[in-house]
């Protein structure tokens, strides 16, 4: 295959709309895939801004639905294909071709397909019904032949970030609030728990396939790895609209109950657990803020907020993963390693003011609107340019064409001897207009006679100019001529004139025409 920015199938889709492989031209499961844009050449950063785009990209949901056919004009056999139905397909586009545009392939556009096999022009359509089938593709990637690269999507959209929640009630409990339904406050902000943050944290949940350890302290996100006794699991989630989202199942191992059973000192006095708060590791999208997975939920001792909430941070320090995160931002804005978190936030906060600028400045309500814009704006830029061009070539030759008018006029006058006529032949035509305006008769009837009769300028090409010689068209052709491209009539007329016609009716009827 070409050099080209694909969505290949998940291999599970993949594995089940192939075709089979009796099937003439049918191509294999690994090989389907919907083009996002074919490539003329690779830049030098190719790979480093389409890893950053698809990381900064959410997943595309998508449908497969219906079948077609496009005929082939190479020999290489009719496209039988799927028709896919994907509403952010466009806008990943418009984000590729604002990076990439002089590398863009536009000989097609962008028909979002599935190819599943090339047929021979009489072959029958192997389906004749599909779908719908909704899918989500999970990678951008770039395909070079049999060298294929994927950028997965959202891996840079997820923040982990660490909170407490409520306090442990005083016996082993089966569940536990995590979080309630709707913004969150704590002192790492505010999260939103809605119900597509849910359906997301669900379903990550389940595709796991496993109970969810609890650790001690965040151990799991300690550098280097390291992990402490495992004090319980969580086997399920539950979001309850309107109340929250719940640890459910729970399950608590020995060393779990010891660490959350109360005590007795020495003379009897009850003592209390040594841990006493549950904090969620979560995974968030920092633009809305929007939880959308849970991950180890730890056993905490020193929440880091003074009062009882219902969730508040530990006041342990940032766990790797979100070191790992500012890292990230730094690069991505071009800052020094070692940023601080008030440097990140104004360099994002400027980033912000661009994008508004431009946006402002493009009238458009947001970036994939933008992009629009841009691409329209360019393609009428180079189709200004193709026009101007044409405009100066036209020019041109109409400039050489009242020159050479002139020049005959100018001969036939006796008001042009061969030094002045070399003189002007790279002079503007209204200056030599100009000049045979007051220029007196210099030559007489027999040496105007003499002068050698040149024929029309070489390299002179006005479309539309007859074949055969003026005097040769009849009238109504003149008139024809004249009606429907006076610049080649006049070329002609001049051509009559210099090889020693005579044009004064024309000329007398050009000038009335001018209003002369």
């Amino acid at each position: 295959m070409p050099l080209a920015l694909v969505l290949p199938l998940p291999a599970e889709v993949a594995a089940r709309v192939a075709l089979p492989a009796s099937v003439p031209g049918a191509l294999p499961a690994s090989d389907l895939h919907v083009t996002v844009a074919a490539l003329t050449s690779a830049p030098p950063d190719l790979l480093g801004t389409l890893a950053a785009l698809a990381a900064h990209a959410a997943p595309l949901a998508a449908t497969l639905s219906g079948t077609g056919r496009f005929a082939s004009s190479a020999g290489g056999g009719d496209a039988f294909y799927l028709s896919v139905d994907a509403p952010a397909l466009q806008e990943l586009r418009f984000r590729i071709e604002a990076e990439h545009w002089r590398f863009i392939d536009r000989t097609h556009g962008l028909s979002p397909h599935v190819t599943l096999a090339y047929l021979a022009p009489d072959d029958a359509a192997p389906i004749d019904r599909f779908g719908p089938e909704p899918l989500r593709f999970e990678a951008l990637a770039l395909w070079d032949g049999d060298t294929r690269t994927a950028f997965p999507f959202g891996s840079a959209m997820d923040t982990t970030t660490t909170l407490d929640a409520v306090a442990l009630p005083d016996t082993p409990p089966a569940e536990l609030r995590l979080f309630r339904d709707g913004w969150n406050d704590t002192t790492k902000g505010r999260f939103l728990l809605d119900a597509d943050g849910a359906a997301e944290v669900l379903r990550r949940f389940r595709a796991h396939g496993v109970e969810l350890a609890m650790d001690f302290d965040h151990g799991t996100f300690a550098e280097g790895g390291r992990r402490r006794d495992v004090p319980g699991y969580i086997g399920g989630l539950d979001y309850r609209p309107g109340d929250g989202l719940y640890a459910t199942a729970l399950r608590w191992t020995e060393v779990g109950l010891r660490a959350i059973a109360p005590g007795r000192a020495p003379d009897g006095t009850p003592t209390v657990p040594e841990y006493r708060y549950v904090s969620p590791a979560i995974d968030f999208d920092p633009d809305t803020r929007r939880i959308l997975g849970i991950k180890p939920v730890a056993l905490v001792s020193y929440p880091a907020t003074v009062g009882q909430r219902p969730l508040v941070m530990s006041a342990h320090s940032a766990p790797a993963s979100e070191t790992r995160t500012m890292k990230t931002l730094t690069a991505l804005l071009g800052l020094a390693a070692d940023a601080d978190e008030s440097t990140i936030a104004h360099a994002i906060k400027a980033a912000q003011t661009e994008r508004d600028t431009l946006l402002g400045a493009l009238g458009a309500k947001d970036i994939p609107a933008a992009l629009g814009t841009v691409n329209a704006l360019r393609t009428a830029r180079e189709r200004l340019d193709v026009v101007e061009k044409e405009r100066a070539e036209l020019s041109a030759r109409v400039e050489t064409a009242e020159r050479a008018e002139l020049v005959a006029r100018g001969k036939r006058e006796g008001k042009l001897t061969p030094a002045l006529e070399t003189f002007y032949a790279t002079k503007p035509a209204a200056e030599l207009s100009a000049f045979l305006e007051v220029a007196p008769v210099v030559l007489t009837p027999t040496q105007r006679q003499a002068l050698p009769q040149p024929a029309p300028a070489a390299g002179l090409s006005v479309q539309g100019v007859p074949d055969k010689p003026f005097a040769e068209l009849t009238a109504q052709e003149k008139e024809r001529l004249l009606r429907s491209n006076r610049v080649a009539f006049e070329v002609s007329l001049a051509a009559h004139e210099a090889a020693g016609g005579d044009g004064t009716r024309y000329r007398t009827m050009l000038a009335r025409l001018d209003g002369r």
